[in-house]
């Protein structure tokens, strides 16, 4: 027994402590690196995570302001310009509505001149025949019916003396006249 212990004593214990030591010295590394490793993601990984998570956040935002005011400058672009539209659209109206108001003064007022002359020409004719035609009317009836009266009169006398002679006709002749 005394080889046996001497054999764990010199060989088995070193070999054990060996192996121990291995091992703690492994297990000490293994914690020495998952403690470094977690140092590392501690100190320096999640503040640089977290840095650039701030950069790509605040580029993003950003990059979102940009495109909203890009989006606000368009809307007002867009708004102004159908304002804009509206209003030539309305003035043109507004000028279109005065245009047709000219134009239907000028048909009244183009209507109202060729009544008044119609009318004119109706007091130019009434005048006309006032003072020429019906002059003329009664002339051209006074000397018809002075034709017309002479015409009658000629017929009558014609009439009278063709009575005339046919009762000188029918009256017996007289005697003839012995005195001579």
């Amino acid at each position: 027994m005394y080889r046996h212990a001497k054999y764990k004593r010199t060989v088995v214990v070193p070999a054990v402590k060996l192996i121990q030591r291995v091992y703690r010295g492994h297990v000490g590394r293994k914690q020495y690196r998952r403690l470094q490793h977690q140092h590392f993601v501690d100190k320096i990984q999640r503040p640089a995570a977290i840095q650039m998570e701030r950069v790509a956040r605040g580029y993003l935002g950003r990059l979102v302001a940009k495109q909203r005011r890009k989006q606000l400058v368009a809307a007002l672009v867009i708004q102004d310009t159908f304002r804009k539209y509206k209003a030539r659209r309305r003035w043109a109206f507004v000028c279109q509505v005065r245009f047709e108001n000219r134009m239907a003064s000028r048909i009244g007022a183009a209507g109202r001149g060729y009544l008044a002359r119609q009318v004119y020409k109706r007091e130019v004719r009434k005048i006309r025949v006032r003072t020429v035609v019906v002059p003329a009317a009664r002339t051209i009836q006074r000397v018809y019916r002075g034709f017309v009266v002479r015409k009658h009169l000629e017929e009558f006398r014609d009439q009278v003396e063709a009575a005339s002679v046919l009762q000188v006709r029918r009256r017996p002749s007289p005697p003839p006249d012995t005195h001579d």
